[in-house]
């Protein structure tokens, strides 16, 4: 024997069983083990209590004759073997069935043990093999139902055959039924262009190809907003090799390209206004001069800075600053052309990269184009602000062959437009470069001149005009340039504001002019003599400026009310918020005041009417006029109106001439100081000028007149 044993359940009369019996006993070559039922109910009660590898089924039963009995079994037990047993004459059940589900029948009058071997031998190993089969499909389709991973399978004409739940859920689509071949949206991931049916996964898959890690893009009603996948195929063949279908797994990326894209936002784009930034300006910039090289074309960039952006945003406070720099990147993006490239490269500097550049002409449109987008008012909340911006224009090649050059002389062109009164815009060129290299070199030469004591005070006095008597002494900032000599105010002042030393200057030229005319008073006895020192915006804004003044008029031994401190119109302007009360505090010390270059800025009588005002000082620009031209005369008698109503005395600057002193003694004006008087002169010549009387010049030049 083979050891091969079944557990046989036969369902017949007692003749058939007879038959069957013999059959069974006349081989050896496996053991049989039968179980008679009579009849079909008691066969079903037995198959729940016992074993049983396969049942022998008489077609003949009374209970159910035909495939009846067949079908019940099939119900009790779908994986159960049913071998039928049927006379000759009922060959046509026997074959009814097998299509009932029987594995196979046997004729009796044919019955033999070869024949019953066989069948019983066949019958349960096709069984069992279906089972098996049965298990291993109900696995996979476990697996494929579990599947993170999305898999489709379709035919060589790419027929869908199957697409697991993943893949659907994926694909947004429920049912396969109707559905085309192409499952997948037709972008591809990394550039966004339409996919080519030739590249599809699955149709790479049923020409034979294996796909790996093909990113893809789709869309579906599911998620409008689209599914980056990531797919692979392969082929499938038939025992021949001949390829029968292809199938596709997809795997949902979305959430890591949507980092990918949120980093690549970070790198590439400002945070703030959502535009491109500083690096990518210069990688666009670097790979725009390779394109215009090869078409032997020209290329310009446009370097914006928004002008006293700086200002605005301490008045204003920063968020205030932040939604400014947001409008502008907003009005610039939304009034540029297509092609033109729009960065922030950092603070409130912006840039534009545009390769259609034929001649200046084009760039200089460019530019004023710009002011007209930037030249209504904004809305900053409450605050309604008028913003402007200086503007430097290089091109390629002329200006420089790469990112860095072109920046660099961008950025000096636009410095120069800064330098030129700010709203307007420059080219570069080789002067422009000469001259901002200079000033740059002279705020190297300024720091130095701090630290080496290269600056010295002029002084000029100011003249009462009723007696002749020099009242005060105005200090004057000079620089002497170890090697260009005495460097006028006008180069070294706004070098000195821009770069942040007014500070430092500043206080040196207040030491020194208290602790000077300290001197002067003792020596020539003239304890009226004031200082007169001019104070910038910037030295206002410090946070302990007044603490200063006090601390060097006590180092001086001078007098609060020996110091005429001298400001411009714009240290009561909304750019310098705590102007108005620095101020107040000066002449709560003692220190008299005096507003300087009256008429040449902003002015709110408001704001002047609440300061205990010294002096108010005529322009030079009202006083040359005088007495021909009418209007600086109609200035220069506004100017006395308003310094009565302000109990203030006028002092008329920069008076030169006879007719000029003759005009402003006739209408009131009681001070003036001019080279009609003294040109200002270094400390040694100041003593001999106070003793002989600045007055006694004034007369010898109107009796030469």
């Amino acid at each position: 024997m083979s050891g091969e044993e079944y557990q046989l359940l036969l369902i017949a009369n007692k003749d058939v069983s007879g038959r069957v019996q013999k059959a069974a006993s006349g081989r050896q070559k496996i053991a049989v083990q039968i179980t008679v039922a009579e009849g079909l109910q008691a066969a079903l009660k037995l198959l729940g209590t016992r074993p049983v590898d396969a049942v022998l089924l008489d077609l003949a039963l009374e209970e159910a004759p035909g495939i009846r009995g067949c079908l019940r079994l099939r119900q009790a037990d779908r994986a159960l073997p049913v071998i039928a047993l049927a006379r000759r004459r009922d060959e046509q059940d026997a074959w009814a069935a097998l299509h009932a589900g029987a594995q196979d029948f046997l004729l009796l009058e044919d019955l033999q043990p070869v024949l019953l071997e066989r069948a019983v031998r066949y019958s349960v190993e096709r069984q069992r093999a279906a089972g098996k089969l049965a298990s291993e499909e109900a696995l996979l389709q476990s697996i494929l139902q579990n599947l993170s991973e999305g898999v489709v399978v379709a035919d060589r004409h790419e027929k869908l055959l199957l697409v697991n739940p993943s893949a659907r859920r994926m694909l947004g689509i429920g049912s396969i039924a109707g559905l085309p071949t192409d499952l997948f949206g037709l972008y591809r991931a990394d550039t966004g262009d339409p996919l080519s049916d030739r590249d599809r996964p699955m149709a790479r898959a049923v020409r034979g190809e294996t796909v790996t890690d093909v990113e893809i893009f789709h869309k579906n009603a599911a998620a409008p907003q689209g599914v980056y996948l990531s797919a692979n195929a392969r082929p499938m063949h038939d025992e021949n090799g001949v390829v029968t279908g292809g199938i596709v797994s997809i795997r949902d990326i979305s959430e890591r390209k949507r980092a990918e894209q949120e980093l690549a936002q970070l790198a590439l784009y400002d945070r703030l206004t959502a535009i491109p930034n500083r690096s990518f300006f210069v990688e666009s910039l670097d790979k725009a001069i390779s394109r215009a090289r090869r078409a032997n074309k020209q290329l310009a960039i446009l370097l914006l800075d928004i002008d006293r952006f700086k200002r605005i945003n301490e008045e204003l406070g920063q968020e205030r600053g932040d939604q400014l720099l947001q409008e502008v990147a907003r009005r610039l993006s939304d009034g540029l052309r297509a092609g033109d490239f729009l960065a922030r490269l950092g603070g409130d500097e912006f840039a534009i990269l545009f390769e259609d550049y034929e001649h200046s002409a084009r760039a200089a449109g460019l530019a004023e184009k710009v002011q007209e987008i930037l030249a209504p008012a904004m809305q900053l909340g409450d605050h309604e602000v008028k913003v402007t911006a200086s503007l430097g224009i290089s091109n390629f090649p002329d200006c420089g062959e790469d990112p860095v050059t072109l920046l660099k002389t961008a950025d000096i062109a636009m410095y120069r437009a800064k330098e030129s009164g700010r709203n307007t815009y420059h080219f570069y060129s080789r002067a422009v470069h000469a001259e901002v290299s200079r000033r740059a070199q002279l705020e190297v030469d300024l720091r130095r001149a701090l630290n080496k004591d290269q600056f010295e005070l002029a002084w000029q006095p100011i003249v009462d005009l009723e007696n002749g008597r020099v009242v005060a002494l105005e200090a004057l900032l000079r620089w002497r340039h170890p090697e260009h000599g005495l460097v006028r105010p006008v180069e070294f002042v706004p070098i000195l504001e821009a770069a942040g030393l007014m500070h430092q200057a500043g206080e040196r030229v207040l030491a020194e002019a208290c602790s000077q005319v300290a001197d002067w008073r003792r020596e020539l006895n003239r304890p009226d003599l004031a200082a007169a020192v001019n104070v910038s915006v910037r030295q206002l804004e410090h946070p302990r400026f007044v603490e200063r003044v006090e601390r060097i008029l006590a180092s001086a031994g001078l007098p609060a009310s020996a110091l005429v401190v001298e400001f411009r119109e714009d240290a009561l302007g909304p750019a310098v918020p705590d102007g108005l009360d620095v101020l107040a505090l000066l002449a709560g010390i003692g220190v008299r005041l005096a507003l300087d270059d009256f008429g040449s800025g902003w002015l709110s009588l408001q704001r002047l009417r609440r300061l205990p005002l010294e002096w108010l000082k005529l322009e030079r620009e009202f006083v040359q006029g005088l007495p021909v031209d009418q209007e600086d005369c109609t200035v220069a008698d506004a100017a006395l109106a308003l310094a009565t109503l302000l109990r203030a005395d006028l002092v008329a600057e920069a008076v030169e001439s006879p007719a000029q002193l003759e005009y402003l003694q006739t209408r009131g004006c009681r001070f003036a100081q001019g080279f009609l008087f003294s040109a200002p002169v270094p400390p040694a010549e100041i003593p001999a000028l106070i003793v002989s009387g600045a007055r006694a010049r004034a007369v010898a030049a109107e009796a030469d007149a």
